[in-house]
């Protein structure tokens, strides 16, 4: 999901590992990933990324399980290795839509990333997590403070941002896509 890392899975990992072979990964801009300045952060760009790792690791044929923004990589990485790709649960997707955030995150610039600092910011996404994604889950301190722990990795409010400036358009161009993904999948909201 968009900031997050693999330690979202943390109660998640052991379990799917009795029946899979798991690789739980942190996209670059994300999480422990490095994120080097004026990357490009697109969703395209993204799913080659993971797509590449993919035939790194030697991997024929997967299942991808995502949240959030994870949920729409997995989508463009089936799009793009349509025979690799077996099926996905998408938890949590993003949506196509016009609203506060989706309209906030358009306007992000990576000038802006020494806001992301403020005191307020973690107040903010917490009330907007709680309200949104997470309305079943406690979202306390402790989360939000390993959920918040990679954005102090150098580069990661700038990518954050450069992340955010697209993912509108990335998801418009995603959604005009749809009818082309081939594999099953399960959403759970």
């Amino acid at each position: 999901g968009f900031v997050q890392s693999s330690w979202a899975w943390r109660f998640n990992l052991d379990r799917l590992a009795e029946h899979f072979t798991v690789h739980a990964l942190c996209v670059p801009g994300c999480g422990w990933s490095d994120k080097p300045l004026r990357a490009p952060w697109r969703l395209a760009d993204q799913a080659e990324r993971v797509a590449a790792l993919l035939d790194v690791l030697g991997v024929a044929r997967c299942h991808i399980a995502a949240n959030s923004l994870g949920a729409s990589l997995a989508l463009r990485v089936a799009l793009l290795r349509p025979a690799q790709v077996a099926a996905m649960v998408l938890i949590n997707p993003a949506a196509v839509g016009i609203y506060p955030a989706m309209l906030a995150a358009a306007l992000q610039h990576p000038a802006w990333a020494p806001l992301l600092g403020l005191p307020a910011i973690p107040w903010g996404l917490r009330q907007t997590l709680r309200l949104t994604a997470y309305r079943q889950l406690p979202v306390d301190a402790d989360y939000m403070h390993h959920f918040l722990l990679p954005l102090r990795r150098p580069g990661a409010r700038e990518a954050a941002l450069a992340v955010a400036r697209w993912y509108g358009r990335d998801l418009r161009a995603l959604r005009a896509r749809l009818g082309d993904v081939q594999q099953p999948y399960l959403v759970v909201d």
